[in-house]
């Protein structure tokens, strides 16, 4: 289904048909028990510059292997997707509101 690490920050998945689309890593998600991995397409037709719209993203199951591979499966189940993704979103806000803090700290003591 893919190749990658999750420091190499590009995922690259191929379809059925052999058509490969590449993913930028975004986040690892922690959701009753399991990992899921975030990502944002990096093909032209899916992304997008503006930052507000964002370019199309997916989530994959991390599966950890006996050998210590990661196998990275599709989710199918609409619920568990908007629940993971609801996660990830609540934990960029929070990175960021942390970011811009962390910003206006480090002027006020200059």
């Amino acid at each position: 289904m893919g190749k990658n690490t999750e420091k190499d920050e590009t995922f690259v998945l191929t379809d059925d048909n052999g058509e490969e689309t590449y993913y930028r890593y975004l986040k690892t998600i922690e959701y009753k028990g399991k990992k899921y991995a975030v990502l944002e397409s990096q093909n032209d037709e899916d992304y997008f510059d503006d930052e507000e719209e964002g370019g199309v993203c997916i989530i994959l199951e991390i599966k950890q292997k006996k050998n210590g591979e990661k196998d990275y499966l599709g989710v199918g189940d609409e619920a568990l997707l908007d629940a993971v993704f609801d996660l990830f979103l609540a934990e960029v806000e929070k990175e960021e509101k942390a970011a811009k803090a962390a910003q206006k700290g480090g002027r006020e003591k200059k």
